[in-house]
């Protein structure tokens, strides 16, 4: 009797929101970068979240046939968009990969490499991107190992990364749905890092077009903008707040601070007492700082910040 040994499938999920003219590009780098003879199977899941141009975007999509696609009759945001597609997913592994990015040439092989360094009691891996110049979004890129919950806090090896799951663990947790359109990556990924340390591989997989026109990370200091990433910190400083200040109350204070800026960049008030709340001999400068963006108000503030990050005074990524 003829034993038919079962290949491990790897899920790729593509949250997609009016991305006619980008995904095509995002579908052709995971097409051309995995090796069909190898000893996997492939998955790949496109989730509609209720794009204007759904129908375009259908159409981008049909050249590739052995893509699933998936649809939400209205914006339900990312992080619902990816939690729909690794529910509906089937594979041993699950990546993402948004839809205005694409993999690198030979993602595949990375991806085969980072199987045999995965630790077993790893549910989660991070693997580093480059941007369109070819330059590292991570602090530290060469770095290989352990990932824990307090680094997050302390905001060591910060930067961007792309996860890859173990398929059973991100089907029973998912990603944590805040109701914004883009993700609160700090609350979903330190829920899970609290569970177990994450493993950080030097392998590159991902291209981050972080300059693309209306992508998620694009205009990060307008109201609308600001409002969802002060939603996020200020959930994060709610579920995590004890742990952060456990670990560090400078950490938790500057956070502070950020949610506070953040708040005012979106238009909903300066908080002059929560700032004067947040004082510590330690955190001085950063509370001057707030002090005086806060005074600037939203539109100085968010010219200042963006040439800050422009000119790496403010770190651009993470």
């Amino acid at each position: 009797m003829n034993v038919v040994k079962r290949v491990p499938i790897l899920s790729v999920i593509i949250p997609a929101y009016n991305a006619t003219g980008h995904i095509e590009k995002a579908l052709m780098s995971i097409a051309v970068g995995f090796d069909s003879a190898a000893d996997w199977g492939l998955e790949v899941i496109v989730v509609d979240d209720g794009s204007t141009k759904g129908v375009a975007l259908a159409l981008d999509c049909s050249p590739f046939p052995g893509v699933r696609q998936l649809r939400h009759d209205h914006n339900r945001g990312m992080c619902a968009a990816r939690n729909t597609g690794i529910s509906d997913s089937r594979g041993d592994f699950v990546t993402l990969l948004d839809a205005d990015d694409e993999f690198i040439a030979d993602w595949f092989s990375a991806f085969r490499l980072i199987m045999k360094e995965w630790p077993e009691q790893a549910n989660v891996c991070f693997t580093p991107c480059i941007n369109d110049a070819g330059e590292s979004t991570c602090a530290r890129p060469d770095y290989k190992g352990w990932l824990t919950a307090e680094d997050m806090a302390l905001e060591n090896l910060s930067g961007e990364y792309n996860p890859i799951f173990r398929g059973t663990y991100i089907r029973r947790t998912g990603y944590t749905d805040l109701g914004t359109r883009k993700s609160c990556g700090l609350l979903t990924y330190l829920r899970m890092a609290r569970e177990a340390p994450f493993w950080i591989t030097d392998k590159v997989q991902r291209i981050y077009h972080d300059a693309v026109e209306l992508s998620v990370t694009s205009g990060w200091t307008r109201p609308d903008k600001a409002a969802e990433t002060y939603c996020c910190f200020s959930t994060v400083l709610k579920e995590h707040g004890v742990f952060i200040r456990g670990v560090s109350e400078e950490k938790y204070r500057q956070m502070y601070c950020k949610a506070l800026i953040y708040r005012m960049l979106a238009g909903q008030g300066r908080g002059f007492g929560e700032w004067w709340g947040v004082y510590s001999w330690r955190t001085k400068r950063y509370w001057l700082v707030t002090l005086a963006l806060l005074l600037i108000g939203p539109i100085g503030s968010a010219y200042l910040l963006k040439a800050a990050k422009r000119f790496s005074v403010l770190r651009k990524y993470g």
